[in-house]
C-alpha cells in the first residue's frame, strides 16, 4: 500500500499574491534553463494570472486580461496573441469585444495542451475548445446558455419599476433578481464518454469534446451539479444536484435531487428527492486541502455523507435508509463552513457495516463525539460509543482484522474498537499533545501512526508498541509529513528529509534541509518534491516557502528552488523535472540538478 500525495499538474486559478518577504532566507541551488519575457505585463495581468501546465509538463500557458501566452519546456513561445486576436480574429464568428476578465472562464482538459473557454459577454454566451499547440479554436458552441447575463436590462428595469430608487439600489435588486451563475459549479469533464457534462439554462446536457455538439439534454435536472459519477458497468450517470451559486444562502438549500440518467440517450432512470444538505468536507486532515462532498457507489448503492448519511438503491433509486438529521438544520444555520463537523472522518465501509462519526448534544460549547455501526443493507443501528470527547473530532478510521481503529484530533491517544460489537479493545498515546496528525496506515500486518513527535509501529490486535521513530532525535525535526511506499517509511521534518525501514524502523538515510514541508511523491519515477507546508485553507502552493526535490532511492539531494527566486506561481511537471516559475513579467524554469 502507498500513501501518496501529488502535486496537481492541471490548471488552477491563481490570484497572485503580492508577499512582503519571509523570515527565513533559503538560497536556489536548482539550475535556472531559461527566462522568458512575460508579454502581456500590465498592473491587471500582475494582479489576476491563469497559469496551466500541460499533464506531461512540457509547456505552461499564462492567460491573463491582456491575453495568452504559452511557452514550452525549451524556453520558445507556442502561443503570444493579446486577447482581441487571440479570440476575435481566430473565431470567425465576433462573440463581442467588451469582454471582461470575469466573464471568461477557462477549464484546462486532461491530456491535452488544450482549453475549454466559457464566454458570456453582454446578450452573447459561447463555449470553445482552443487548442493552444496547434493555435486555433477547433470549435465553437454559440448555443449554450447558462448565464443570465442577458436577463440583466429586464432585471433592472423591472427593479426600477418597483421603485428601487438610485443606481446601487438598482444594481443590487437586478443582481438579487438575476444573478451569475458559475461555471464550475456546473461543469463536470467525463473523460471515459471524450465529452463534459454543463448544467445550461435548458437542463443538463452532454457535450461532445470532439466538435461540441450536444449529445443529449435532459430537462428535469435542476439547480447546480453538485457530484456526477459515471458507472461504466451500466453506463450510467448518478447527477446530484444543489443549489447553484447564484441562489445559494449560507445554511439553507432548496435544490435536492438525485437522478440516474443512461449515458446513452441522456433519458432519466429515476429521480428522487435527498433529505440533508449537500455538505463539502475534509476527511479528517489537512485543513488546507480542497473540500469534497463524499458521494459514493458501492455495491449497488448510493451514499450521501452529509451531517446525516443517506442511502439509496442503484436500480431503483429508493432511499434504503437514513440516519437521524437531528440538529443539522439548526448547524447548517450556525456557521456552517467553520463546524467541527466538517473535519470528521468520512464513513468507513467494511463487509456490509458501515461505521461513522456523529454528534450529539449540540450546544455554544459544541458537540459531543461519538461512533455508530450501521447494517449497509438496512440501515439497522448495530451499535453506538458513549461519548468519546467533547469538540476533539474523530480525524482517522480503518478496519484492521477484528478490529476499528481511530485516531483523535488533539488527543493523544488512537483507540481500537471491536468492529461488531464497538467495545473498547485498547488505546495507545504518546502521540504528543495534538494527538495522531496523519491517516493511519495499514502495512504488513501493523499499523503506522504518527504525531508531530514520531511514528509508532502498533500490533493491530493489542495495541502493543513494536518500535517507535522519533524524527526530532534523528536531526529530521518535528513532523511536517508521512507517507509509507513498501517496505520504506519516509520522514519530512523542520530540519530534514529521513527514510526508514519498515520492518524494524531504523533510519537508512537522511538529507539535512534548511526547511521541511509536504511530500509529493512521483507516479513516474523515485522524486519526491518537498513544498511548503500550507498555513491556510486551499493554498496548493504557499509562495513564502522552499522546495527540495530528492531522489529518494538514494536519498540524494537534487536541488532546491529557494525563496530568492521571488516566485508570484509555480507549476511542476509530474517527473519533477520541469518548475516553472512566474515573477511578475518573467517566466523562469528551473530543472534539478
Amino acid at each position: 500500500m502507498r500513501i501518496k500525495r501529488k502535486v496537481q499538474c492541471t490548471f488552477l486559478l491563481s490570484l497572485i499574491v503580492f508577499i512582503t518577504g519571509c523570515a527565513t532566507t533559503v538560497e536556489t541551488t536548482m539550475t535556472k534553463e531559461w527566462e522568458q519575457q512575460r508579454v502581456f505585463n500590465e498592473d491587471w495581468d500582475k494582479m489576476l494570472t491563469q497559469m496551466m501546465i500541460t499533464d506531461d509538463g512540457d509547456a505552461v500557458t499564462l492567460i491573463s486580461p491582456g491575453g495568452v501566452q504559452s511557452i514550452d519546456q525549451t524556453g520558445k513561445v507556442i502561443t503570444e496573441q493579446d486577447r482581441d486576436s487571440f479570440f476575435n480574429v481566430w473565431v470567425e464568428t465576433n462573440r463581442g469585444v467588451e469582454r471582461l476578465t470575469d466573464k471568461v472562464t477557462y477549464i484546462y482538459l486532461p491530456g491535452e495542451h488544450a482549453l475549454l473557454e466559457f464566454n458570456y459577454a453582454t446578450f452573447a454566451e459561447s463555449v470553445s475548445l482552443i487548442d493552444l499547440n496547434k493555435k486555433s479554436v477547433e470549435w465553437v458552441n454559440n448555443d449554450l446558455k447558462w448565464s443570465l447575463e442577458r436577463y440583466q436590462t429586464f432585471a433592472r428595469a423591472l427593479s426600477k419599476g418597483m421603485s428601487l430608487g438610485g443606481q446601487v439600489a438598482t444594481d443590487a435588486a437586478s443582481s438579487m433578481l438575476m444573478p451569475e451563475r458559475f461555471v464550475g459549479n456546473l461543469t463536470k469533464i467525463l473523460p471515459e464518454l471524450n465529452a463534459f457534462a454543463f448544467k445550461t439554462l435548458d437542463g443538463l446536457e452532454l457535450v461532445s469534446l470532439d466538435d461540441g455538439t450536444v449529445l443529449w439534454s435532459n430537462d428535469e435536472f435542476k439547480g447546480g451539479l453538485a457530484k456526477l459519477l459515471y458507472d461504466s458497468e451500466s453506463n450510467s450517470l448518478v447527477a446530484v444536484n444543489s443549489d447553484d451559486d447564484a441562489y445559494s444562502l449560507e445554511g439553507l438549500q432548496f435544490n435536492k435531487q438525485i437522478m440516474r440518467i443512461d449515458a446513452a440517450s441522456g433519458k432519466t432512470m429515476w429521480s428522487a428527492s435527498y433529505d440533508g444538505n449537500i455538505r463539502e468536507k475534509l476527511d479528517g486532515f489537512g485543513i488546507w486541502a480542497d473540500r469534497t462532498a463524499d458521494i459514493r457507489l458501492i455495491d449497488g448503492k448510493i451514499m450521501l455523507n452529509f451531517l446525516n448519511v443517506e442511502v439509496y438503491d442503484m436500480e431503483t433509486g429508493d432511499q434504503l435508509w437514513q440516519t437521524s438529521t437531528g440538529s443539522d438544520r439548526i448547524l447548517d444555520i450556525m456557521a456552517p463552513e467553520a463546524q467541527i463537523m466538517n473535519l470528521f472522518a468520512f464513513p468507513v465501509i467494511h463487509e456490509n457495516i458501515l461505521y461513522r462519526v456523529n454528534h450529539e448534544n449540540v450546544g455554544l460549547t459544541g458537540v459531543d463525539i461519538v461512533l455508530q455501526a450501521f447494517n449497509l443493507d438496512t440501515g439497522e443501528l448495530l451499535w453506538k460509543t458513549d461519548k468519546l470527547s467533547r469538540n476533539k473530532p474523530v480525524s482517522d478510521m480503518l478496519v484492521m482484522d477484528n478490529n476499528l481503529i481511530i485516531s483523535m484530533d488533539r488527543s493523544d491517544k488512537i483507540l481500537a474498537l471491536d468492529r461488531i460489537s464497538g467495545e473498547k479493545v485498547w488505546e495507545k498515546s504518546g502521540f504528543g499533545k495534538n494527538g495522531v496528525q496523519f491517516h493511519m496506515v495499514k502495512q504488513n500486518g501493523k499499523i503506522l501512526a504518527a504525531g508531530t513527535e514520531n511514528v509508532i509501529s502498533l500490533d493491530p490486535d493489542t495495541g502493543g508498541e513494536l518500535y517507535t521513530i522519533n524524527s526530532s532525535s534523528d536531526g529530521i525535526g518535528a513532523m511536517t509529513d508521512f507517507g509509507v511506499d513498501g517496505e520504506k517509511i519516509y520522514v519530512t521534518g523542520e530540519s530534514g528529509f529521513g527514510v526508514y525501514n519498515q520492518t524494524n524502523g531504523t533510519l537508512t538515510s537522511s538529507v539535512t534541509l534548511p526547511t521541511g514541508g509536504l511530500m509529493h511523491f512521483s507516479d513516474v519515477n523515485e522524486n519526491v518534491l518537498i513544498s511548503p507546508k500550507p498555513a491556510y485553507s486551499d493554498a496548493e502552493y504557499p509562495i513564502d516557502g522552499a522546495y527540495h526535490l530528492i531522489d529518494r532511492s538514494n536519498g540524494v539531494l537534487l536541488g532546491t528552488l529557494g525563496t530568492d527566486s521571488g516566485r508570484k506561481n509555480l507549476r511542476v511537471s509530474p517527473d519533477y523535472s520541469n518548475i516553472y516559475v512566474l515573477k511578475d513579467e518573467v517566466v523562469r524554469m528551473y530543472s534539478p540538478n
